[in-house]
């Protein structure tokens, strides 16, 4: 007889509250259990029968057992005696408070003391002598610090990242130390006019440009309208750059002689990692400083291609208004606080949030002018070119300014933040900046937890931001979104 094998095992069955039990439905299998670990009223377990999702199944409930026999009831105690409550007394006049007494005289001062001891100099220059114990201890600190943050990115750099992209990037980062982030930025428009139409490649009459995108990526050309035929030339895309693989189709965006074939936009996804834009010399010289390559399938409003060695790119926290440093514009207003949006994309949101009602302006200071102006504790404004071109978000409760009137705001927990939704008050955090590398990348910027704003100087400039996120939350939300593909399916 073969031997016996025992297994000393502890067997758990599939449990979870009855809130994520009734979201993700699952189809248990025959016999399946699935326990509730929040059941109330006897409802904590169903059993699968490999067809119905959980929230067809029943509950499963042992029989009720037969009722006991009630006891013998006792025997009412006595109720005991109330006592007999005592009259209250009369409440008493109150007395009439006594004068004043006369101030003392003052007293005699005091005779004058000893002369203390003369006091042991001390060199208050020991940093500049690198034996002094201040500079031996500046040093451990110093080497201290580049540990911890050694320690930090080493840490971190096995957490669950998230990457998000934007002209301007808002990031809630969960790890508590700081360490690097990872940033690389890319010019909006992949387009650039400055290369001259000779050095363009030559096929059948044609010139045309190959940008590199990268493979499988969606990205939509564009000219800033849709121009009527007979201007002259032709232009039009390819969704490859090799002429081997992917589609060969003429995608058109101006035809001189077929209205049918001039379009504002072309959108598709990258076979070979490039895109031609195909030009005769009329078409370039009518169109070159309108068209826009860029990532997504929505053509935005048109911006020049950058050169990213011009480009700084700045981490702030969540709130962008400075009262120190905003404060000090004296010939605009008479000094009221302003924040310089010049750099901002069209589109962009700004909330700007106080305890009471001021006026919010944008505005240049030419004449007092006032534009787009809104008296509230909240507003939030969507930036439009005509807003951006006046440079300037004024946040003032006088045209007249006082040191008063800094005090007041001073009070007011201005917050100026991304976004539509004004959110609970952070202090502003002074801003890192860093150069762009060659190859797009940045270096020296480092997270804050939990509220970033990573801005770049130029508004078309796109940036993207890889980051620490909360595992619970990130696994919670990847989770969510394959039940929802999964319903849509």
């Amino acid at each position: 007889m073969a031997d016996r094998i025992f297994l000393n095992a502890r067997y758990a069955f599939r449990s979870d509250t009855l809130e994520n039990w009734q979201r993700l439905n699952p189809v248990l299998e025959k016999g399946e259990p699935a326990v509730v670990t929040d059941g109330v009223n006897g409802e904590w377990l169903k059993i699968g029968d490999g067809i119905n999702a959980f929230n067809s199944l029943g509950w499963k409930k042992g029989p009720k057992g037969e009722q006991g026999i009630r006891g013998i009831q006792g025997v009412k105690g006595d109720k005991g005696d109330t006592g007999a409550s005592g009259p209250q007394g009369v409440k008493g006049d109150k007395g009439d408070k006594g004068e004043k007494g006369d101030k003392g005289e003052k007293g005699d001062k005091g005779d004058k003391g000893d002369k203390g001891e003369d006091g042991t100099i001390i060199n208050l220059d020991q940093t500049h002598d690198p034996d002094s114990s201040n500079a031996q201890s500046g040093i451990a600190v110093a080497e201290a610090v580049d540990a911890n943050k050694q320690y930090a990115n080493n840490t971190f750099s096995a957490a669950i990242k998230n990457t998000v992209s934007g002209l301007v990037v808002s990031a809630n980062d969960v790890s508590p130390i700081e360490h690097n982030l990872g940033v690389k930025v890319s010019s909006k428009n992949l387009f650039d006019k400055s290369i001259p139409y000779g050095d363009y490649l030559v096929i059948i009459g044609y010139r045309y440009l190959l940008i590199w995108v990268g493979k499988g990526n969606t990205v939509t050309v564009s000219l800033s309208q849709k121009h009527p035929m007979g201007l002259g030339g032709y232009c039009y895309i390819r969704d490859n750059g090799t002429n081997s693989g992917g589609s060969l189709e003429q995608k058109w965006l101006y035809h001189n002689t077929n209205d049918g074939l001039c379009n504002k936009s072309q959108t598709f996804t990258s076979v070979d990692g490039y895109v031609s834009v195909y030009f005769d010399i009329t078409a370039y010289n009518n169109f070159k400083d309108e068209l826009q390559v860029e990532y997504g399938t929505t053509a935005t409003e048109y911006t020049p291609y950058v050169d990213l060695s011009t480009v700084n790119v700045s981490r702030y926290g969540k709130n962008l208004f400075d009262i120190d440093t905003y404060g000090n514009c004296t010939d605009i207003y008479n000094g009221p606080y302003v924040l310089d949006i010049s750099h901002y994309a069209v589109g962009t949101k700004i909330t700007i949030s106080t305890k009471d009602i001021y006026m919010y302006k944008i505005s240049n200071h030419v004449g007092g002018d006032a534009t787009y102006q809104v008296q509230s504790n909240k507003h939030t404004y969507t930036l439009t070119q005509a807003m951006i071109d006046l440079k300037y978000l004024f946040i003032i409760s006088t045209n007249t300014w006082t040191a008063e009137s800094k005090e007041n705001l001073q009070t007011q927990n201005v917050l100026v933040e991304f976004g539509d939704t004004a959110t609970e008050y952070e202090p502003y955090i002074e801003p890192q900046t860093a150069l762009v590398n060659a190859d797009g990348t940045v270096t020296g910027l480092t997270s804050i937890s939990p509220n970033m704003t990573i801005i770049a100087d130029n508004n078309g400039a796109n940036i993207n931001v890889t980051y620490n996120v909360d595992t619970k939350t990130y696994i919670d939300n990847k989770f969510a979104e394959l039940a929802q593909a999964i319903l849509n399916t």
